[in-house]
This record gives C-alpha cells, sequence and structure tokens, in this order.
C-alpha cells in the first residue's frame, strides 16, 4: 500500500475470509441473550401490571366486604334496639294494666326501673341508636 492510497483503493484480504461473513457463536449467544433479557422485561413488565390489577381487585373485594358487614351489624343493632324497645312497651302496657297491691306495685316499680335504666344505658352504648 502506497502513502498516499485510500483505504477504499486496498484490496480486501479478507474478503472471502468466512469467519467475517459468518457470525462467531459468541455474537449468536449475545443476540439470545438479548432476546431474551428483552423477554424477561416484557414479562416483569406484564407480571408487575397483573400484580397491581390483583391488588386492586383484592382491594375492591375487601371494602365491599367492610361494607356488607358494617350493613349487618347496622341492622343487627336496630332489630336488637327495636326488640328492646317493644319489650320495654309490652312490659309498661302490663304494668298498667295489672291491679296489685300497694307493696307488690312499689317492689315492681322499683324493678321496672332498673330495668328501663339497663336498657337506656345499653341503647346509649350502640352509636347512632336512641
Amino acid at each position: 500500500m502506497k502513502l498516499n492510497q485510500s483505504y477504499s483503493a486496498c484490496p480486501d484480504e479478507f474478503g472471502n475470509a468466512s469467519f467475517l461473513s459468518s457470525p462467531t457463536r459468541m455474537e449468536l449467544l449475545m443476540t439470545r441473550v438479548q432476546t431474551l433479557v428483552q423477554q424477561s422485561n416484557e414479562l416483569s413488565k406484564n407480571e408487575m401490571e397483573m400484580l397491581q390489577a390483583l391488588r386492586s381487585t383484592l382491594l375492591f373485594c375487601v371494602e365491599e366486604m367492610i361494607s356488607a358487614i358494617e350493613a349487618e351489624i347496622t341492622k343487627n343493632q336496630d332489630l336488637r334496639c327495636n326488640t328492646i324497645k317493644h319489650a320495654q312497651k309490652i312490659i309498661q302496657d302490663r304494668f298498667h294494666s295489672i291491679k296489685p297491691d300497694e307493696d307488690e306495685l312499689q317492689g315492681f316499680s322499683s324493678e321496672l326501673q332498673l330495668f328501663i335504666q339497663d336498657i337506656d344505658t345499653f341503647q346509649d352504648c350502640v352509636p347512632g341508636r336512641r
């Protein structure tokens, strides 16, 4: 090669060399590794999206379950309060309809007042009831 000769004018001594035209085992493996890494990243992305969706679904289901339980508790408290109020009314009605003697009436009246106070205390313990 002469000093003023350009590289393009140089004869290609390796033009027919097979190691230049065929990829090496390392190059083939690197391409495969890059493909696997890319697929792994895509799988990781899909897994993260799936986990996010599962998390959202789980939170929604738990919130629905909590709401249903709270509604059932409220319903049960209402039933309990209504039952107690109904029992209280029956007792008071019976109290007014009986004609016991004076001592018996005083004792029953005292017991009834204690019972009513217990009911009132119970109803005060139930939030939002009265």
